[in-house]
């Protein structure tokens, strides 16, 4: 299923020290988790709803080459300043200048301002495999529109990047975009049931298998959400 175009979305400028100038993108996610079980439960996390990136942008030239950057887990945060140093993690502020490329910079879903208040990243992996599933293919939704909108912008190429969760998902979106110019997933997560049984509280580990669902299960759930999406 394709995304709709991004067509209403807000722009505002600040400055992101060491970077420079850059843009805050916000617009409506419009994703609906496939699998009526948790639907609407997904939908009820209204801070998720709205999708951000930060936009690293020349002022001159045109539109030029732009790299989408995808952050890893518990990344996301934008306005503390730790986020900053992980920005230059990785390497936006040098491809930003010493390449003379543009960059935008996708937060996952349930992460930075997505969360509602919380910890960046909580929600993601450690409610129910069926929302970590759907919170997959809303980052690659959301990675969807955003390069549709930059290639209505005129970027003449467009590049993906992503690290560790990020990774992943710069992965699963280049499967399905064959014009892209390249694409480099860091240190991808490929176990992505694996890392949901991973973050599970201890306590909620042990419920789950008493009841039969332990991670062979997670498997086969995870499986049949990104079938349905």
């Amino acid at each position: 299923l394709l995304p709709p175009p991004l067509e209403k979305a807000h722009l505002a400028h600040f400055q992101v020290p060491g970077i420079g100038a850059a843009e805050h993108l916000v617009f409506a996610s419009e994703y609906e988790a496939a699998d009526p079980e948790i639907a609407a439960r997904y939908r009820a996390n209204v801070a998720n709803q709205s999708a951000h990136a930060l936009l690293f942008r020349h002022r001159s030239g045109g539109p030029r080459p732009t790299l989408i950057a995808i952050h890893g887990f518990g990344m996301g945060r934008l306005h503390v300043d730790l986020a900053w140093l992980r920005l230059r993690g990785l390497d936006l502020a040098g491809l930003h200048r010493e390449l003379g490329i543009d960059v935008a910079y996708l937060i996952l879903p349930f992460h930075g301002p997505r969360a509602g208040g919380g910890v960046s990243g909580a929600g993601f992996f450690d409610t129910h495999p069926l929302v970590a599933a759907a919170a997959i293919g809303q980052a690659v939704w959301d990675v969807r529109r955003v390069a549709g909108w930059l290639r209505a912008q005129g970027v003449p190429a467009l590049g993906v990047q992503g690290l560790s969760l990020g990774g992943c998902v710069a992965a699963l979106y280049a499967s399905l975009d064959a014009s892209l110019a390249c694409a480099m997933p860091m240190i991808p997560a490929v176990d992505l049931a694996g890392v949901f049984w991973g973050q599970l509280p201890e306590a909620r580990r042990r419920d789950w298998e008493r009841t039969g669902l332990g991670r062979e299960q997670i498997y086969v759930a995870e499986e049949a959400e990104h079938l349905r999406a």
